[in-house]
């Protein structure tokens, strides 16, 4: 089944490329990070709740890009091991894609686990092309 994914990994910070965008962590225990997520997920996961994000959160951080007052890019550091964790959850808004903004919030998630002294691994389907840009884009081999 692994020949259906396209996996990559960081392991030092001089691999990653310097993606620039303006990129927030997110903290669902604050009362404005926690709206910004639920407006983002509730297409998608509409009964999102606070509690839920929280019973993921030490598993999971969330980081974004924030615009117009609201998140337009995202992805996860998802914790998966003590010694890797993997860039998840990637999504742009449809209306904010183009601009560079998945690379940016990948490179942060990125940076983010490399500087916890993680491996920084990503898995996608071969067939997401855009996810696999994003991936060689920052550096991962």
């Amino acid at each position: 089944m692994r020949e259906k994914y396209y996996s990559r990994e960081l392991t030092r910070l001089g691999q990653l490329v310097a993606c620039p965008a303006d990129v927030t962590r997110l903290d669902p225990a604050q009362d404005d990070d926690f709206a910004l997520l639920q407006a983002f997920y509730r297409p998608r996961w509409p009964e999102v709740t606070r509690e839920a994000l929280l019973h993921v959160q030490p598993a999971w951080e969330y980081f974004a890009v924030i615009e117009d007052g609201k998140i337009v890019s995202f992805a996860g550091a998802m914790h998966m091991t003590a010694e890797n964790w993997e860039i998840a959850g990637v999504y742009t808004l449809p209306a904010y894609r183009g601009r560079g903004l998945a690379k940016g919030v990948c490179a942060a998630v990125a940076r983010h686990i490399l500087e916890a002294g993680k491996r920084a691994t990503c898995d996608t389907k071969r067939d997401n092309t855009a996810m696999r840009y994003v991936m060689d884009a920052i550096g991962m081999v």
